[in-house]
């Protein structure tokens, strides 16, 4: 991915966060107990290994690109769930 390309994708998906999904976050917080809190910790602290290992193994100038797709493909995803 060019870093212009790179730009312009955090530049469109920060203000759709801003705006759109971080409300819904807020009120997916404010209905939420802290038992699915703990199942959120639970889930990252079994899910960072394997993250670390793949970090560890992959050229940055690979890795980062996939990041990025992979995480504007989880937000479309959750904008598509909430229906904003």
């Amino acid at each position: 991915m060019r870093p212009t390309t790179a730009c312009s994708t955090t530049a469109f998906a920060q203000p759709v966060y801003t705006v759109r999904l971080r409300a819904a976050r807020d009120r997916q917080n404010a209905r939420t107990s802290c038992s699915s809190r703990s199942g959120t910790l639970t889930a990252t602290l079994l899910v960072n290994p394997i993250f670390a290992r793949v970090v560890s193994r992959l050229p940055v100038r690979r890795f980062i690109p996939i990041v990025y797709r992979v995480f504007a493909g989880l937000l479309l995803l959750f904008a598509v769930a909430v229906k904003v």
